[in-house]
């Protein structure tokens, strides 16, 4: 679930120019910073969910050693789209 925003929300940001022109009232249009905030939080989200899921008995203790060095670098690339948004780092 966590992982569609940051998706999402970068893939919008490479098409708000065409999302504006067009009318459609996108966060990435209408709320710029917040597109890039939520964005960011939710890469940060999976660092926790990757962790918390084998304490609350969802997966085994093997899950975060697969997951955690995956999504930090999830979680850097967010932090540089969060930074610097542009066309660039949104992808």
């Amino acid at each position: 679930y966590s992982w569609q925003f940051p998706h999402f929300n970068a893939l919008s940001w490479g098409l708000r120019e065409d999302y504006s022109r067009g009318g459609y009232c996108m966060m990435s249009v209408t709320h710029p910073g917040l597109c890039r905030r939520v964005a960011l939080r939710h890469c940060l989200a999976l660092l926790v969910l990757s962790a918390a899921a084998p304490v609350l008995d969802i997966t085994t203790w093997t899950f975060p050693f697969v997951a955690l060095p995956i999504n930090a670098y999830i979680s850097y690339l967010g932090f540089r789209f969060y930074v610097d948004a542009d066309r660039r780092s949104s992808r």
